[in-house]
């Protein structure tokens, strides 16, 4: 074979070559690819596993939830007082005594009377019994001695007066007057407060027409101590003061209150609303379309939608039923940007916001 028919049977060659290779071609193609998503940044919160509550916050004082004050009842001199102010004082205890000479000179003269009447009475009994005195003059001693002791249980009651006593155990909370002062009838000595304790709040009218009222729950803090829950006992019928506003009266448990002391500052919280049961999630992390709301849960990196209907919302919180899963999080950014099942990168995770 000729240079030249080699040439021409080898160009045929490549020309086959070239139209099999376009043929198989397409069949090799790969088939073309979506381009992939890339995650959502989000920011996640924990579900709180805690009712709400709509408070309104006072300080209150502590206060004995009983008080007396004992005035005299006679005209006299502090001669000495019995106990010091915030000492404690059982029932009876002796807490004033009152110097009244003129009272005192009248029960002398007045158990002498006594004394001669009933002796009289006596001797006229015995000369009656022997016929030796009529008994108009008998009858007569017996009255005079009656008189007489009757005058003295009188003065004598009169003179006990001196001596004022704590009507109950309790607390001597404030002296009125000083040893060696002149009191007349009427005149306070001492203020006496008894045992159980409660907290008296001054509330404005309008925190009161929002729902301060009787039988609401509270909650007590004290320095120090943890929160003891109570609730409204009292509202004062009428404002009082220069800042006319309402007396509220709480009580406090006698066994976590035996070491509060009256005067002492207390901080009050006033439950005027709670959510109904026991989840709650940061506002924002709420989506919506019309009637329907939702939340997206981050479960290993995948946002899921968890339909909700919500409730009470406080301080950029808000209540939500169902409750989700115990330590779930939640998104609360991009929820524009989520659906069922979007894949989602937590860039950071908010403890209380």
């Amino acid at each position: 074979m000729t240079t030249k028919g080699l040439s021409m049977a080898g160009g045929a060659f490549v020309v086959a070559g070239v139209i099999l290779l376009a043929a198989f071609l397409p069949g090799c193609k790969r088939e073309p690819t979506e381009p992939k998503t890339p995650p959502v940044a989000v920011r996640v919160a924990p579900v709180r596993a805690t009712p709400l509550q709509r408070t309104l916050d006072y300080l209150g004082t502590v206060a004995p939830a009983r008080e007396v004050l004992l005035a005299a009842r006679i005209q006299g001199t502090v001669a000495s007082l019995g106990a010091v102010e915030g000492e404690s004082v059982a029932e009876g205890r002796e807490l004033a005594a009152l110097h009244a000479p003129d009272l005192e000179a009248t029960v002398a003269r007045l158990r002498a009377d006594r004394d001669y009447w009933t002796r009289r009475r006596d001797e006229d009994v015995s000369l009656a019994a022997k016929g030796a005195v009529p008994r108009d003059q008998l009858a007569a001693s017996e009255r005079a001695a009656t008189a007489a002791a009757a005058a003295l249980a009188e003065a004598e009651a009169r003179l006990d007066w001196t001596r004022e006593r704590s009507p109950f155990a309790g607390t001597v909370l404030e002296w009125r007057v000083e040893a060696g002062q002149h009191v007349l009838p009427g005149q306070p000595l001492v203020l006496v407060g008894g045992t159980d304790i409660e907290v008296q709040v001054p509330v404005v009218a309008e925190d009161v027409r929002a729902g301060i009222e009787v039988g609401i729950p509270a909650f007590l803090d004290g320095a120090g101590k943890e929160a003891i829950a109570t609730a409204v006992e009292e509202v004062a019928p009428a404002a009082t003061g220069q800042g006319r506003t309402f007396a509220v009266t709480l009580p406090v448990p006698t066994e976590v209150g035996a070491d509060w002391r009256p005067g002492e500052p207390v901080s009050v919280h006033f439950v005027l609303e709670e959510s109904v049961g026991g989840a709650a999630v940061p506002s924002r992390a709420v989506a919506g379309r019309g009637d329907s709301r939702w939340i997206f849960l981050i479960e290993d990196g995948v946002a899921r939608r968890w339909d909700v209907a919500t409730g009470l919302e406080v301080d950029g919180w808000v209540s939500i039923a169902p409750a989700p899963p115990q330590g779930a999080l939640v998104a609360v950014t991009n929820l524009d940007r989520l659906s069922d099942g979007a894949a989602v990168f937590s860039v950071t995770q908010e403890a209380g916001s």
